[in-house]
């Protein structure tokens, strides 16, 4: 084994590995080498099994998620491979444990009952904004649709709705239906607001 700083092997490691990868990607994992790997290890003695399993808890609960955590440990693990090739470090099986995912609680959703008294209340307080929310509600819109609609673009005597533009870079046109009950309104309330 050699007695080689692990800083020295790591500046090693990126100068061969800059003839192979770019720029960019050399300078994230010159990043995560100076604040999380070196700070941690001075020679390649301390390279252990069990000190990088110790950086990966010790790096989970300073509040990295773990995404970065194993982005922390691919980077340490090509250094590590690099320096068995290069004889400086036995070879060793580097088996890291991270916690168990922690399932997402499932988003609340409106009951049929809920749904049903919005809709009606929406429909009963008719404005320009509830009259556009009902539009949004019962059409299935996507959030860039509903972000370029106009009220020139829902035709309020036919029940349809022509979208014309989105916020995405490639719009596109189509024609969507409008639920009458929807615009079971004055349409004048529309025109005449301004929106």
């Amino acid at each position: 084994m050699s007695k080689k700083s692990f800083r020295d092997a790591c500046r090693q490691w990126e100068s061969e590995r800059a003839k192979f990868i770019k720029a960019t990607s050399l300078a994230a994992y010159s990043l995560t080498i100076r604040y999380h790997l070196e700070p941690r290890f001075y020679s390649l003695k301390d390279v252990t099994p069990e000190s990088v399993q110790r950086l990966a808890d010790e790096e989970l609960a300073a509040g990295n998620n773990t995404t970065t955590v194993k982005g922390i440990i691919l980077v340490l693990k090509m250094i590590i491979r690099y320096c068995e090739r290069q004889g400086w470090m036995p070879e060793r099986i580097y088996d890291i444990h991270f916690p168990k995912r922690k399932e997402k609680p499932n988003p609340q959703v409106m009951l049929v009952e809920e749904e049903k008294q919005m809709l009606s209340w929406l429909s009963e307080n008719p404005s320009p904004k509830n009259i556009g929310l009902l539009i949004c509600l019962c059409c299935g819109l996507r959030i860039g649709e509903v972000c370029a609609l106009r009220w020139e673009d829902v035709d309020v005597k036919r029940c349809v709705g022509f979208e014309q533009r989105t916020m995405a870079a490639n719009s596109f046109q189509f024609t969507w239906p409008v639920p009458t009950y929807e615009l079971q309104v004055n349409p004048n309330l529309v025109q005449n607001e301004g929106f």
